[in-house]
């Protein structure tokens, strides 16, 4: 599952929908439409921004250690 959210947040940002480290509406509309089709489930916006977050964070802290 999370590999596949990495999948669609990096077609967002290839289609120019991040702006200032943050997806616009469209993106996350366009990821929750994408991952409610691929794993049939009832996941909302709020979940996929805090496994955005979750993810932001364990970034910024592997890349403190390296």
């Amino acid at each position: 599952m999370d590999r596949y959210f990495i999948d669609l947040m990096l077609e967002q940002i290839r289609k120019g929908n991040m702006i200032d480290q943050n997806f616009n509406k469209q993106a996350w509309g366009d990821m929750v439409a994408k991952f409610v089709a691929k794993f049939v489930s009832q996941h909302h916006k709020d979940v996929l921004e805090s496994c955005f977050e979750k993810m932001r964070n364990l970034f910024h802290d592997m890349r403190t250690i390296i």
